[in-house]
């Protein structure tokens, strides 16, 4: 929100205080007519970096339920499934199980795909695909390849266009 905040100010800047044409003085603010906009940029991405690394050593770290499967570090972590009813009755239809301690995190479901032990957290289907019973939440192994060939994509997109404007 720093960077923001400051980069919106120079760019109303900028707005505000048009180039002047050949022939007219140049009564922009220094900030505006000394400062180059990528040497602003440099400033900005340090001071927000200052800014990120600030607050990150002056709060209390996150516990661990609330980075699971969010950092590369906990994407292997591996989360037991809940145990089965012997009752069906007494499951709930969403497939999970409740325990007596209900102020712990409910688990998720995991599937692993790939040459590695990579889990990662199942996305709820609209729908039951056949084949799979009822209450299964496992990803396919074509659906996970296929979103990380899109994110693939998109940082050589990304790659390429921040390489071709810059």
């Amino acid at each position: 929100m720093v960077g923001l905040v400051i980069g919106l100010s120079r760019m109303a800047l900028e707005f505000a205080h048009p180039t002047p044409r050949c022939g007219v003085p140049d009564r922009r603010p220094s900030l505006v007519k000394d400062l180059h906009y990528l040497h602003f940029a440099t400033l900005l991405f340090l001071l927000t970096a200052v800014v990120v690394a600030g607050i990150s050593l002056l709060t209390k770290p996150p516990t661990e339920s609330q980075v699971k499967f969010v950092t590369w570090w906990t994407l292997r972590a591996e989360e037991p499934l809940p145990p089965k009813h012997s009752n069906p009755k007494s499951r709930p239809e969403d497939g999970f199980s409740s325990t007596e301690n209900d102020d712990l995190p409910e688990s998720l479901p995991q599937s692993c795909f790939g040459s590695g032990k990579t889990c990662t957290p199942c996305i709820m289907k609209a729908g039951t695909p056949p084949g799979k019973p009822p209450g299964d939440k496992t990803e396919s192994r074509f659906w996970a390849r296929i979103c990380c060939a899109n994110a693939l994509l998109l940082i050589c997109v990304n790659v390429f266009f921040y390489a071709y404007f810059a």
